[in-house]
């Protein structure tokens, strides 16, 4: 039973929710992130795959890198408090193995669009029996190559990390403890 006020989300597929003929880009009023540096701790989670291709998302620490989803393997593991930074997608089908920096949207000499587009959410939707809020970014990923321009041969999510409130309290009262210093050094 819904309660009042509760708004049920609507169900989606992932075919083409990203592309310019979406009914999600349209109904859902997303913000367009695309072209734009996001920082900061996010939580993840995969939402689907329209490709064949093997696309993993996977975190570089140094050296070494962990695998945080793989669309043909156990990919419906959410991955929580990870520095956007240190993620990377690879299409591992591809010979040249390309690797893209999930913080960084490369552009193409020919006019051709970029490989991922970026939308923040206004309301909740579902996504392949994903259930996502609003303010939530998803993330769609066209193939290197491919020329169908859909955004949905891996789409995943991303929520912000909010920094605790305890923490945000510990800073001011520090800095409130600084002045009170400076004020009887002086």
């Amino acid at each position: 039973m819904l309660l009042a006020g509760q708004a049920q989300a609507i169900e989606y597929g992932i075919d083409n929710i990203l592309s310019s003929s979406s009914s999600l880009v349209k109904s859902e009023a997303v913000t367009s992130w695309q072209g734009q540096q996001l920082s900061g701790l996010f939580d993840f989670i995969y939402v689907g795959s329209e490709a064949g291709d093997e696309n993993i998302l996977f975190e570089l620490v140094g050296p070494t890198s962990t695998t945080i989803f793989n669309n043909k393997g156990d990919s419906n593991l959410p991955a929580t408090n990870l520095d956007i930074d240190t993620l990377y997608l690879r299409d591992l089908t591809k010979a040249s193995s390309p690797q893209y920096a999930i913080n960084y949207w490369p552009t193409s000499a020919t006019g051709v669009p970029e490989p991922v587009h970026i939308y923040k959410l206004n309301t909740a939707v579902m996504i392949n029996e994903v259930s996502l809020s609003a303010g939530m970014f998803l993330f769609g990923f066209n193939d290197p190559g491919g020329n169908d321009f859909d955004y949905d041969d891996l789409v995943f999510a991303a929520r912000a990390v909010p920094l605790p409130g305890a923490a945000i309290l510990f800073g001011s009262g520090l800095l409130g403890l600084v002045g009170l210093r400076r004020r009887e050094i002086v």
